[in-house]
């Protein structure tokens, strides 16, 4: 029951580093 909120936590956290990443290669490519 507890691993759930830490798996949620860790995808946010991925996606939360990852995005900003993201952006700036499609400001890099347009």
């Amino acid at each position: 029951m507890n691993r759930l909120p830490n798996f949620a936590v860790m995808v946010y956290h991925g996606v939360y580093q990852a995005l900003p990443c993201h952006a700036a290669y499609l400001w890099q490519v347009v």
